[in-house]
């Protein structure tokens, strides 16, 4: 009977695991700053757990990711969005400028009523 199981094939205890995933988190994350600084050095300052044991922090979000049934797809980190500079943000910068006009016209206008209001009275003679 051939179950077509490779002959070589075997269970891991836990604590071998352990150690074969540390071994693989470090040497992919030192292939990774090897290879491209300019992404893993801001990674690595966002990952910042306050120790130097990145390989520990990114098994632990890898556990803590399988444990909520998160496909390992999902771990992957999004590309950031498009900067256009100031056309990404021309317009709230349009809505701000109306709402700053829209509140100094009307602190004007009260204003100037305010003003004549006290001028008939005869409440501003007093200052």
């Amino acid at each position: 009977m051939n179950a077509g199981v490779d002959p070589d094939f075997g269970l891991l205890e836990e604590a071998q695991s352990r150690i074969l995933a540390r071994q693989a988190a470090e040497a992919v994350l030192d292939d990774l700053l090897a290879s491209r600084p300019e992404i893993m050095r801001p990674f690595l300052k966002e990952l910042d757990t306050g120790s130097s044991d990145a390989a520990g922090a990114l098994l632990s979000l890898y556990e803590e990711a399988r444990s909520a049934g998160v496909p390992v797809e999902a771990l992957r980190i999004p590309d950031p969005p498009p900067s256009d500079g100031w056309s990404a943000i021309a317009g709230d910068l349009k809505v701000l400028a109306l709402f700053g006009a829209f509140w100094l016209t009307f602190g004007y206008l009260v204003f100037n009523w305010m003003e004549r209001r006290a001028r008939r009275t005869g409440a501003i003679g007093q200052y």
